[in-house]
């Protein structure tokens, strides 16, 4: 009996370079945000005061220190572009003062 040859092996193909990693995406710009920047002052009384005569308005206060003392700003709304809140305080019910009023941005 004739014994079989085996079949030629060949030797493996190289491995194929590996393929670099996808850069992450990049983290999506944090969205702008804007609002109306009423009034401020030193009276956190009037500012409350003013809150509580327009109970459905989206009306906030924001307290810091100006030159070592007490200061509060009143914001009305939030929006996500600036020409909504220009047309906003254009629309601003007459009751608020809003003569010094001017969009923000966040």
């Amino acid at each position: 009996m004739v014994a079989a040859t085996p079949p030629a092996t060949q030797p493996p193909a190289p491995a194929a370079p590996a393929q670099p990693a996808a850069a992450p995406a990049p983290a999506p710009a944090a969205l702008q945000r804007y609002s109306i920047n009423l009034i401020e002052g030193s009276s956190e009384q009037y500012m409350r005061a003013l809150m509580a005569r327009h109970p459905g308005a989206p009306l906030r206060i924001q307290h810091s220190q100006r030159n070592g003392q007490d200061w509060y700003r009143m914001f009305y709304g939030e929006y996500s572009q600036a020409d909504l809140a220009e047309r906003a305080l254009r629309d601003l019910p007459a009751t608020l003062p809003s003569h010094r009023g001017r969009v923000m941005a966040l």
